[in-house]
């Protein structure tokens, strides 16, 4: 039981640093959000945790100078950027009741105006940035 119960917190509580960085909300609001988003997003913060333990597996190869903490951070820091598009874009359309129609977000959409700040990426382009054609 303890160990779900630690599994539960660990999970929720990922998302603590980043919803404190982003919003500057008090201790109890960032807390009580960490666990909203938590619940309503099940499956997301547990990828969001695989890939952060990938990450410090990592950073310890590397002896922490890559990604470590900050790497990690920084990460959460945008699942959570791309998880409050989902909710702007929620709040937006109050007319969608049901969870069939919640669930169905146009994610191209939303996430439309960062793909076209970025452009397209290749991989030589992030070894070498200064030799882009």
């Amino acid at each position: 039981m303890i160990l779900w119960i630690d599994l539960f917190l660990i999970l929720a509580l990922q998302w603590f640093i980043p919803l404190h960085a982003m919003f500057h909300n008090n201790f109890r609001k960032c807390l009580k959000k960490c666990f909203i988003i938590f619940l309503d997003n099940f499956g997301f913060s547990l990828a969001v945790f695989l890939y952060n333990i990938v990450l410090s597996v990592i950073s310890v190869f590397f002896l922490g100078f890559l990604p470590s903490c900050a790497g990690i951070l920084i990460a959460d820091c945008n699942a959570l950027r791309i998880l409050i598009y989902k909710y702007d874009y929620l709040e937006e359309h109050p007319e969608l009741k049901t969870p069939a129609e919640r669930k169905r977000i146009p994610w191209e959409e939303l996430i439309y105006e960062d793909r076209e700040t970025l452009g397209p990426r290749r991989l030589k382009s992030f070894i070498f940035p200064w030799k882009e054609d």
